[in-house]
């Protein structure tokens, strides 16, 4: 009986050894965050940084077409020929077709 006890005695000894060891253990905290090679902070703003590229050109675009129909509407606006010459003749046409 002596013996078993004995046996039995030094199995959980060098069980709970063997767990206080291994709890005792420094490890290292896995954070995907710090172990990632492109953060996701950086992934999103590289993203907003190449829409709001795309969106500056299309508004630069927008922009001049703009100003070319403005000037455009301008000079017709202000241009010294006489803008409604066609339908002068027409009611000419037409009074003379009349009488």
């Amino acid at each position: 009986m002596k013996y078993y006890k004995k046996r039995i005695y030094i199995v959980v000894v060098s069980v709970t050894s063997i767990l206080l060891f291994t709890s005792c253990k420094t490890r290292k905290s896995y954070n995907p965050y710090l172990t990632a090679k492109e953060k996701p902070s950086d992934k999103q703003r590289k993203e907003e940084k190449e829409q709001l590229e795309i969106g500056t050109k299309a508004y630069k675009k927008q922009l001049l077409k703009n100003k070319k129909d403005i000037q455009g509407n301008i000079q017709k606006s202000t241009s010294p020929k006489k803008h409604y010459k066609h339908l002068k003749k027409n009611k000419r046409k037409k009074y003379l077709q009349k009488t």
